[in-house]
């Protein structure tokens, strides 16, 4: 296990039973985005990507940083996952398969 400052995740979905229980299979190891390797495919994207107005894309993901360079934003127009100071996250997903998916995407981009 990585070792490096603590990161703390917030993740937004619907709350609605279905998706509770449909979700409910999904493990957190599918899930879970450690912001270093969201910044490595980050880097990735900016060096490798298409850059388009203020973003780049790459592999199917959008990043771009705000105005003052302190919190960077990935996107595949269903996942967002924003890296803000001290690496805390903030994701909005509509359910854990869309977040599986994203992250399997992320690792892809990163780890060549």
């Amino acid at each position: 296990m990585a070792t490096g400052p603590a990161q703390s995740q917030t993740c937004r979905t619907p709350s609605h039973p279905a998706w509770s229980q449909a979700e409910a299979v999904i493990k957190e190891s599918e899930t879970k985005i450690v912001a270093e390797v969201a910044l490595r495919a980050y880097q990735t994207i900016i060096d490798r990507g298409i850059k388009t107005g203020t973003s780049y894309a790459f592999s199917g993901i959008q990043a771009q940083t705000d105005y003052d360079g302190y919190s960077i934003m990935l996107t595949d127009n269903v996942v967002t996952v924003r890296i803000l100071f001290h690496n805390k996250l903030a994701i909005d997903t509509p359910n854990g398969r869309s977040l599986a998916r994203f992250r399997k995407r992320l690792d892809a981009i990163a780890n060549p």
